[in-house]
């Protein structure tokens, strides 16, 4: 389980989950609570970790080459 995630990638997904728990928290969103709330835990653990499976399946890398 290599990295596949660079910085500013993981800094949106960051970004991006935190809305979407509190969102999910104030019990508002468009899909509900629940998916609200697990698409942005999604995104903080991959954002976290740095790693994700989409990335992967597709061989796909936001990671900028090293020289």
């Amino acid at each position: 389980m290599a990295a596949n995630e660079g910085g500013a990638d993981r800094f949106a997904r960051w970004s991006i989950g935190i809305m979407l728990v509190l969102i999910a928290l104030s019990g508002a969103g468009w899909t509900g609570p629940l998916i609200t709330g697990l698409l942005g835990v999604g995104l903080l653990v991959t954002g976290t970790i740095g790693w994700c499976p989409l990335y992967s399946l597709f061989h796909f890398t936001t990671l900028e080459a090293k020289s």
